[in-house]
């Protein structure tokens, strides 16, 4: 299931709608398995409305409250650099098997 997030004009938080539509951005982007932890951050807090269909789980960012926003934004910064360590590490390993080093 993927999250869909949407921005429309609204204020129940602080950040501005380039900052949100950076952050829906960015959620959009990450894998499936950080997508379900997006969820259960955003399940968290009632006053979230989650709306799921056939497509996935969305969400409007314009009615979400700064603390569940800095959650958010807080957690995308930890998964993009999580995803970026492990790539890193991947490419470590294909040079080292490349060059013989690993069997």
């Amino acid at each position: 299931m993927e999250v869909v997030v949407t921005v429309t004009t609204g204020k129940n938080n602080d950040y501005t709608i380039s900052e949100l539509n950076y952050l829906k951005d960015s959620i959009e982007k990450l894998d499936h398995f950080y997508q379900v932890e997006i969820l259960r951050i955003l399940s968290k807090h009632k006053e979230v409305k989650l709306n799921e269909n056939q497509y996935g789980v969305h969400v409007n960012l314009t009615d979400v409250g700064n603390d569940v926003i800095h959650a958010l934004t807080m957690y995308v910064q930890f998964a993009e650099k999580t995803a970026g360590m492990l790539n890193t590490i991947e490419c470590n390993v294909k040079n080292m098997t490349a060059l013989g080093g690993i069997n």
